[in-house]
């Protein structure tokens, strides 16, 4: 069987201090690879894909966009890793994203934004402090890099380019 999406996320906005862009999931949802299940339990709290401010005019803001139901597995993930590396995580999004029907350029394009600027996210504590966490990185710098060096590349090649250009991401 081919990757796929079980159920549907259903959440409920969490109100309180701040930007109130968190939200609970109130139903198990999950992303299924032929050899791997990706689970996102009730209970689980996400805030939307964890887009760099910079990069919103081309991809999208946290809450728009066909990576949305790629972005809470994802999400879940990053928070609590469940005994997975981060590579394999941001894998699992870049193939969630394809399945979900996200063009191979802006999968490509996202998935390269997470691993380069993700790592911060990653080391976060809470889903707070990842919410404002603002790497290091200069995004319009990033996209032109994209643009005329990694939009056509295999995600094998993307990742040695990445790695080429903005060193270890791991």
């Amino acid at each position: 069987m081919s990757n796929h999406f079980e159920d549907d996320v259903i959440t409920k906005w969490l109100t309180g201090t701040g930007e109130d862009r968190d939200m609970e999931l109130t139903a198990d949802f999950a992303f299924v690879e032929p050899t791997e299940r990706w689970e996102a339990p009730a209970g689980s709290v996400v805030n939307g894909a964890s887009i760099p401010s910079g990069l919103w005019s081309i991809v999208g803001s946290p809450f728009v966009g066909d990576y949305r139901r790629a972005a809470v597995i994802h999400d879940v993930y990053y928070g609590a890793h469940q005994g997975k590396a981060r590579k394999e995580v941001d894998e699992m999004f870049r193939l969630a994203m394809l399945s979900d029907g996200v063009s191979g350029k802006k999968t490509q394009l996202i998935y390269a934004g997470v691993r380069v600027g993700g790592g911060a996210a990653w080391d976060a504590a809470d889903l707070a402090t990842r919410a404002t966490v603002e790497p290091v990185v200069d995004w319009s710098e990033f996209e032109a890099w994209f643009e005329s060096e990694a939009a056509a590349l295999s995600k094998e090649d993307l990742d040695d380019a990445i790695e080429a250009r903005f060193g270890p991401v791991d």
